[in-house]
């Protein structure tokens, strides 16, 4: 089945196969520039990446970018702030704030999320990230606290925003809705190869379809404006 006009937006164009398709599709990020990993922002209107020498942000509405070195990995933590274990990027202003990696046996953890303005828990690593309400202004209250036992029982009774693992390929079956509710995708695929189907979520009639591939997907996820699905296909080893 074709697909219709920009109904899905491909992340990467993978040289050759792109001709595949019978309608039009959208190439965000080039193999040439793309040289490592991948990060879609939760509402899927920024993306972090990799190139040779920078970690890159993009506003993928204006196509705006903005070097983000000097740490060799990131979490969203939302969709305006990024998190490493030295500091934190305000992806509104580009602002860099220090954050103090500690133990939770090193600090009066109790004390720090009462005192929090927000909590945030990374679901992936079981680490909290606790950040001053002035985050920016009160570098010395900001924390990324590791080692900490019985997670789920010190942040009963706290407010807190759970960080979920970024998950590039959902359970086969698995319905991923668009953020306006009006298309969902599903990821699944057979002796053929892997595919990414999208459906209209009102009458279930399918919308568009990636061509089979026994390449791996790496999906990041909605665009913003629900037009698509950033997508990536690996190349085989």
């Amino acid at each position: 089945m074709g697909l219709i006009g920009l109904i899905l937006v491909i992340l990467i164009l993978l040289g050759g196969w792109w001709w595949f398709f019978t309608g039009d599709v959208e190439t965000v990020l080039s193999t040439q520039e793309l040289r490592g990993g991948w990060l879609l922002s939760p509402r899927g209107d920024k993306i972090l990446y990799r190139t040779e020498v920078h970690n890159v942000l993009m506003i993928l509405s204006t196509k705006q970018k903005n070097n983000v070195d000097d740490c060799l990995g990131y979490t969203w933590l939302d969709n305006m702030i990024l998190v490493c274990s030295a500091f934190i990027i305000d992806t509104d202003d580009m602002a860099k704030v220090p954050i103090k990696s500690v133990k939770a046996s090193e600090v009066n953890l109790d004390k720090l999320l009462m005192e929090a303005g927000k909590i945030y828990k990374l679901e992936q690593y079981n680490f909290i990230v606790v950040l001053d309400a002035n985050y920016k202004y009160s570098p010395d209250k900001n924390y990324w606290v590791t080692e900490v036992e019985n997670i789920d029982q010190v942040l009963q009774g706290h407010s807190y925003v759970s960080v979920p693992p970024v998950d590039y390929n959902p359970r086969p079956g698995e319905k991923i809705y668009s953020p306006n509710r009006a298309s969902y995708y599903l990821y699944g695929g057979d002796a053929e190869g892997a595919v990414i189907t999208i459906y209209d979520a009102t009458n279930g009639k399918q919308l568009a379809q990636t061509p089979p591939d026994r390449r791996l997907y790496q999906i990041g996820g909605w665009a913003g404006d629900s037009s698509g699905v950033y997508y990536q296909l690996i190349p085989s080893q």
